[in-house]
């Protein structure tokens, strides 16, 4: 894939206002690396879309590095995350799958992507991410925290958020999909919501409609049973006026 005039133009400014004119004489690599970083953020809107997990709360993805990141997905109302550790354990099962899978989407696509000299396993164990505030590593490591139960550890936990967030691009129309919104990255630089819809209308939600996946983040046969019993309390509560 290739970058528009207009976004390496951003991208090198940026780079050359932190690294001086040199950056020029590493054209290659620092394309390469923006073609990563545009899988990476592109895997993240993916997840949501194809597990429609606060699929509506995306309102940017950009390529065009800032003070902080090379790129980001910018959202807002991020309720499932922020309130993570209040809710019902059972609850968190499902929650906390799909937000690991769509915070370690964008290491996963970017990862396919990647030339073998430059690819870093998603789960990196030495990367600096696992401590920095905010970053995927730092943030799947709290939500993973959280979901540790008898017979179920963090690192299961998280190798199988990473094998499930591979799996899912092995899926022909969400690859297909990451790969269109990746190249409407490198076009523009940044993607507004009703761009993103667009691009991943093919596969909004598709997860609802895949029975094994579907399993898979309402968290499991446990989860599912706590929530069929919490459904059926508030429906009896609706009929005997609780709620009216």
């Amino acid at each position: 894939m290739k970058i528009s005039p207009h976004v390496e133009k951003l991208v090198f400014q940026k780079w050359e206002k932190d690294f001086g004119p040199a950056v020029y004489a590493k054209r290659k690599y620092i394309l390469r690396r923006t073609n990563e970083v545009a899988f990476h953020e592109a895997g993240h809107v993916v997840a949501r879309m194809f597990t429609g997990h606060e699929a509506s709360h995306v309102l940017t993805v950009s390529i065009i590095p800032n003070a902080h990141t090379l790129g980001r997905e910018t959202s807002e109302r991020n309720i499932s995350e922020g309130n993570f550790g209040n809710f019902p354990e059972p609850m968190r099962q499902g929650l906390g799958r799909n937000l690991l899978i769509g915070l370690l989407a964008g290491r996963a696509a970017a990862r396919r992507v990647a030339k073998a000299d430059d690819r870093e396993d998603i789960l990196d164990w030495l990367s600096d991410e696992w401590g920095t505030e905010g970053a995927d590593l730092f943030r799947a490591d709290h939500i993973s925290t959280l979901m540790v139960r008898k017979c179920m550890p963090q690192h299961r936990i998280l190798y199988l958020a990473e094998k499930w967030a591979v799996e899912m691009f092995e899926i022909p129309q969400v690859w297909a999909t990451t790969e269109k919104l990746a190249d409407a990255l490198l076009q523009a630089g940044e993607l507004a919501p009703s761009r993103i819809e667009a691009l991943c209308s093919e596969i909004f939600r598709m997860s609802f409609k895949l029975p094994v996946w579907r399993n898979r983040l309402l968290g499991g046969t446990r989860s599912r049973k706590w929530l069929k019993e919490e459904e059926k309390k508030a429906w009896q509560l609706y009929e005997s006026g609780g709620l009216g």
